[in-house]
């Protein structure tokens, strides 16, 4: 089989998904044609994002599992609606990691799964570095900050979007990768779809579906990824984008890193869907303003919270702030996440309130 390379249109064996993941994950240092160039960096690059990742799973990874683990309840075959994440698989998997499906929205392109085989050794050079860069930035913060994504990931010239990051995430946590194909939001916003266009055109990439099979057990799971503006901007005029945030936000729902965009009232429609349709939210202090929050939801507080990060406006969270200076409640959190702030690290678990005719 033959494809376009790309950002190139030379001809030559197409690499299968799951080896370019490995690749990207720095798991398969052997993978590639034996092109001098090309393999001595390809063994440097696997060796320093293997390391990255050791560290990413000593500082988050298995703390997170092992607390989801006793905290989260764990349902085979569910969706999880992640709004806002970027291609932050690694998150919503220790949290869930018996999902069948996880469907993360945000701003990034996803773009063509990258053609390592077919790159020249200087191209090839280049996105190492690239995902070594971000790769490595993810592994010390465990979170993408957007401008680093935009900086990193969007250079046309290099590498076209976020699609290989999320494949080698995909690896990392023990996936292997059948097929990626682009997608889009179906005209009634009920679903996704696969996209009618031409998959030599980045514009038919701009939102992707990973199908991949869980190693340990061999279950199919789904990883669906749109590029959707979740502002008013545009949901207020885009009835099927619309409609699929409504529809999505009826699943069990994952916040964190998320700017404080839902504690304006320009993110208001995202915002009320969540409110109204989501039987739990997992939140760090960048998702729901606590006021709005804990009135739709029995709330569970873990970690420490005082101010949110000096990049953000701390009204809205003040709420926050008195709940977790009050209440005897609080309960402790054993990792790190989301934006460095005074007091560190905070969750809150909210379970919706149910009404007196509701059977708990």
């Amino acid at each position: 089989m033959t494809c376009v390379g790309l950002l190139g249109s030379s001809a030559h064996a197409e690499l299968p998904p799951d080896t370019t993941a490995r690749v990207l994950a720095g798991m398969a240092p052997d993978a590639l044609s034996a092109q001098a160039g090309k393999s001595a960096d390809l063994k440097r690059y696997s060796a320093t994002v293997d390391k990255n990742f050791q560290s990413y799973e000593a500082r988050y990874g298995s703390r997170m599992g092992s607390w989801a683990r006793q905290k989260l309840p764990a349902h085979a075959n569910e969706t999880i609606f992640y709004p806002f994440s970027g291609p932050d698989l690694p998150t919503v998997h220790r949290l869930y990691p018996d999902a069948s499906r996880y469907v993360l929205v945000a701003l990034q392109t996803a773009g063509r799964v990258p053609d390592l085989e077919g790159m020249s050794d200087k191209r090839a050079a280049s996105v190492y570095r690239l995902f070594r860069e971000g790769l490595g930035n993810f592994a010390r913060r465990g979170f993408f900050e957007t401008k680093d994504m935009t900086a990193i990931f969007e250079r046309a010239t290099v590498v076209e979007g976020i699609t290989g990051v999320m494949m080698a995430f995909a690896a990392r946590e023990g996936y292997e990768v059948l097929e990626v194909l682009p997608i889009q939001v179906n005209a009634a916003g009920s679903d996704v779809e696969i996209h009618p266009g031409d998959r030599s055109k980045p514009k038919t990439w701009e939102s992707v579906r990973l199908k991949l099979k869980r190693t340990s057990d061999g279950q199919p799971v789904t990883l669906d990824y749109l590029r959707m503006d979740l502002s008013n901007g545009n949901l207020k005029h885009n009835a099927a984008d619309r409609t699929f945030v409504r529809t999505f936000a009826g699943n069990r729902v994952v916040l964190k890193a998320a700017s404080h965009l839902m504690q304006m009232p320009s993110f208001s429609v995202v915002r009320d869907a969540l409110l109204e349709r989501a039987p739990t939210v997992l939140q760090d202090e960048t998702g729901l303003a606590y006021d709005d929050l804990s009135a739709a939801f029995e709330v569970d507080l873990y970690g420490d919270f005082r101010t949110v990060n000096v990049l953000f406006d701390q009204g809205p969270q003040l709420p926050l702030k008195r709940a977790y200076a009050t209440r005897k409640d609080v309960q402790n959190l054993p990792f790190k996440l989301g934006y460095a702030k005074e007091a560190g690290s905070c969750l809150q678990i909210g379970r919706k309130r149910l009404s007196p005719a509701q059977p708990r």
